[in-house]
């Protein structure tokens, strides 16, 4: 979420000049309100910004439900169901709970203020969807994201810098550098590239670890380079 919202962020101050005022205020408050209910969050559970958590062995330690013990007999089951993994369980649920108070605390109040038409409170209905499904995905699917989540980052990363770059029709150095809006976005895509690299390595030592980080400019050379085998307009009948 931080990560998106640094992302819409930057693409914001790239683009002032031509967003109207509704937008960049709304674009405003979706920032400061990721970032407000990070550190309340951390706050609320250790107060202070350093989280500490309970160690995570196997995919099993998060879903305990499925792991209660039976009585010596093997007769009946005891439930007694806990957070093996506190608290990455109820910090991100904490998370939405405050993101959901702070939207609904705050977007309505813009919208009424700033926004002239209907199409204005489209994305505060599309808020109050998104989050409860966020957290019933969570609450499911925690465990597998806590282990796939630095390859789904990648892979997602390099997906979004292909569809940048094939966007804004960006094929040579020299048009990426004249654009200064996708310079700044494909950077920012390389600083999210070395953050996947540094969670898919971790535990290696850093001077072993800090190779990989030479791969991080790799996706977008080797789309330039392939680029014109793929693209469409060099085929003719």
């Amino acid at each position: 979420a931080a990560s998106v919202s640094l992302y819409l962020f930057l693409f914001v101050c790239l683009s002032c000049v031509s967003l109207p005022v509704c937008l960049l205020v709304a674009y405003g408050c979706a920032y400061v309100n990721v970032y407000f209910n990070y550190t309340v969050t951390c706050l609320y559970h250790v107060g202070s910004l350093n989280l500490k958590f309970c160690g995570v062995k196997r995919l099993s330690d998060w879903y305990t439900l499925f792991c209660n013990p039976k009585t010596p007999n093997y007769i009946s089951t005891i439930h007694c169901t806990q957070e093996a993994v506190y608290p990455l369980y109820t910090v991100v649920l904490t998370y939405y709970l405050f993101c959901l108070i702070m939207f609904l605390l705050l977007r309505p109040i813009i919208t009424i203020k700033f926004s002239s038409n209907k199409s204005g409170s489209t994305p505060l209905f599309f808020g109050l969807y998104v989050i409860p499904i966020l957290v019933v995905v969570y609450a499911v699917l925690g465990g597998l994201l806590y282990y796939s989540f630095p390859y789904l980052f990648l892979f997602g990363t390099l997906w979004a810098t292909a569809a940048v770059l094939n966007y804004n029709d960006i094929e040579t150095p020299r048009k990426l550098f004249k654009s200064r809006e996708t310079l700044c976005i494909i950077l920012l895509h390389c600083f999210l590239y070395g953050y996947s690299i540094a969670a898919i390595t971790k535990g290696v030592r850093l001077e072993n670890s800090g190779l990989y980080f030479i791969l991080v400019p790799a996706p977008i050379f080797f789309y330039m380079v392939t680029i014109d085998f793929t693209n469409p307009k060099r085929f003719t009948d």
